[in-house]
């Protein structure tokens, strides 16, 4: 992947978490019916992904290092009418705080977790009232730098669980 790519990246992040912090601010619409497809399409076990980087760049947010690479998840909902969440959650084996951004694939917008400490985990709303179909999304992280990181992102691990938010 060309640094100019990962600029590009790493910039559409930015703009599209800033996007959506402002969106985040004026409020989610609460759903007064949510549709069982919705509902059941979003509900889904945890599982655990681990991306190898393939490098790594400064991250605009300060002292911390994106990982060139990302993990991919599919949320399908049977219709809208649902809020939809992912709780991420770090793993105990990171030496370090790592932030993620869940971003959809399609209108490349995306949200981004807090500092997460290993073994943390937090809810991040993701979507409102997602169509009817198969929905991608890409989980990008940034290690803190401290602890094992020091100049380079080798790897990331992450659990993810799709989740309703009533």
């Amino acid at each position: 992947m060309s640094k100019t790519l990962i600029k590009r990246i790493v910039a559409t992040l930015v703009v599209s978490v800033a996007l959506a912090g402002a969106a985040t601010a004026q409020g989610y619409r609460v759903p007064t019916e949510i549709a069982p497809g919705a509902l059941q399409g979003a509900r889904g076990t945890a599982q655990t992904y681990t991306v190898n980087c393939q490098g790594s760049d400064p991250s605009p947010f300060g002292d911390a290092l994106v990982c060139r690479g990302f993990a991919e998840i599919t949320l399908n909902s049977d219709g809208p009418g649902a809020q939809i969440a992912v709780r991420l959650t770090a793993p105990p084996t990171h030496c370090t705080a790592v932030q993620y951004v869940v971003q959809n694939v399609s209108t490349e917008r995306g949200v981004m977790s807090g500092w997460l400490e290993p073994g943390a985990s937090e809810l991040v709303p993701v979507a409102d009232d997602l169509p009817r179909g198969a929905h991608r999304y890409r989980i990008w992280a940034w290690g803190r730098i401290g602890g094992c990181l020091r100049d380079t992102v080798h790897s990331f691990a992450v659990t993810v669980e799709p989740t309703i938010i009533p």
